[in-house]
């Protein structure tokens, strides 16, 4: 063995090893950490979003959401058979001709 090696499954190094052999165990151990903590209560807040997504609590909420945009489509499709939208775009227009070459821009 020059540097480092295994011998038993134990990690054996000289002391020029050791310095590089103990940063590659602590990223190995931080990884190892990262994976554990991600699957840390995953089964319980699969079973929480399948209770929700199963609720009357949630299919009420996407009942009101789909109403109140079908309600939006009919009050703008009526408006567009009425003529209200020509009518509120008259409103808005201004009352003179805007020129813009009439201003002073400053910078």
């Amino acid at each position: 063995m020059n540097i480092l090696g295994r011998m038993d499954d134990i990690w054996v190094c000289s002391l020029e090893g050791f310095r590089g052999l103990s940063q590659v165990l602590r990223e190995s151990i931080i990884r190892i950490s990262d994976a554990v903590v991600s699957q840390y209560n995953k089964g319980d807040k699969m079973s929480l979003m399948y209770d929700y997504l199963t609720s009357y609590e949630f299919k009420n909420h996407i009942k009101d959401i789909a109403d109140a945009f079908i309600d939006m489509q009919n009050d703008l499709e009526s408006e567009k058979g009425n003529g209200g939208i020509v009518e509120k775009e008259k409103k808005a227009e201004p009352e003179g001709h805007f020129e813009p070459e009439s201003y002073v821009w400053f910078s």
